[in-house]
């Protein structure tokens, strides 16, 4: 009943008293941090908790708060995890059950750490890989991120693994195993989620104005293109043949990587006499360049110049990207 009269008709028909309640509040936990803990942010805590958002809400409910996070999200290949034609036709319209997990995941959070295996959920399918598969931790009973911070709409977690490669591991199980092998300190995350700048973690008054501004980093998940310093480049001609040896030097787990996918490496080689060569590297094929272990490739020496081209294309894309080229 308190409930109720402050959060739908004091505060809805006297804003001036909103401010004034909320100015204090602000004044007494920042300026009084032995009382952080007390009963009057308790009290608060539960006038403003909105219960909906513990029960897994649709992608667009947590963006009534998070804007510019979910603005990220819905340009990312997370958000159209669910919907996109290639999945569609690659699951053989969603028949095929193995692949559907990693496409619409419940809380990946287990009792301790992180699932071993993803599971599908049953509502809001076609949010894809969202807010809630990463943020939320059902066993906590809230929302999990990588700062301390006091939100009053749900109770909220810091927890640093919410940044490891580990999770996403749960469902990019085959590119954690050959990140495992690189040993590397560089996580996913560092590479896969850059930082877009410092920050409101939100952007809708008045709860805005309890987040001091933080670090945020890209919700869009960029599949990168390796560079061409990532990739170290030797020829040489030796008995009538060209040695082609090329060495990932960059990027910590094979080159390309996927799960169930079918991203491609080309290697095309154009003589000057007018002939083409091409190798083709993929996962499925199990011949992707692995991390600090070069691999050579012999042909026949058409003799004059030859121009190498690598390019990459991902599996959703018709087009391959250039990642460099060189004449010899």
């Amino acid at each position: 009943m308190i409930k109720r009269f402050f959060r739908k008709k004091l505060f809805k028909y006297n804003p001036l008293f909103l401010f004034f309640f909320l100015s204090f509040s602000f004044i007494f936990f920042v300026f009084s941090p032995s009382l952080s803990s007390c009963s009057l942010k308790n009290f608060a805590s539960k006038i403003f908790l909105e219960e909906d958002l513990l029960q897994e809400p649709p992608a667009e409910r947590c963006g009534s708060c998070h804007k510019d996070i979910h603005k990220d999200f819905k340009n990312s290949r997370h958000a159209v995890a669910w919907v996109s034609e290639h999945f569609k036709k690659e699951s053989k319209n969603y028949t095929d059950e193995k692949c559907l997990p990693c496409h619409a995941a419940k809380p990946i959070w287990a009792s301790s750490g992180f699932q071993e295996e993803p599971e599908l959920r049953e509502k809001h399918v076609e949010d894809g890989i969202y807010c809630v598969t990463c943020h939320f931790d059902p066993h906590r009973k809230g929302m999990v991120g990588p700062y301390e911070v006091w939100s009053p709409p749900h109770p909220s977690f810091q927890d640093k693994k919410i940044k490891s490669s580990e999770l996403c591991g749960v469902c990019h199980q085959q590119t954690y195993s050959e990140w495992l092998e690189a040993k590397v300190e560089k996580t996913c995350s560092d590479c896969h989620m850059p930082k877009v700048g410092r920050k409101h973690l939100t952007q809708k008054p008045p709860m805005s104005w309890f987040h001091s501004k933080q670090d945020v980093f890209s919700h869009e998940f960029p599949a990168l293109i390796a560079k061409k310093e990532d990739i170290k480049v030797e020829v040489a001609r030796e008995n009538g043949n060209l040695v082609l040896q090329l060495e990932n030097i960059g990027i910590p787990h094979k080159l390309p990587t996927a799960d169930q996918g079918n991203p491609k490496l080309y290697i095309f080689l154009h003589w000057e006499n007018g002939e083409r060569e091409t190798i083709v590297l993929s996962p499925q094929q199990e011949n992707s360049l692995e991390y600090q272990k070069p691999v050579s490739f012999i042909f026949e020496d058409k003799v004059g110049k030859v121009k190498i081209e690598i390019k990459r294309r991902l599996s959703w894309k018709e087009e391959a990207d250039l990642i460099l080229s060189l004449n010899y």
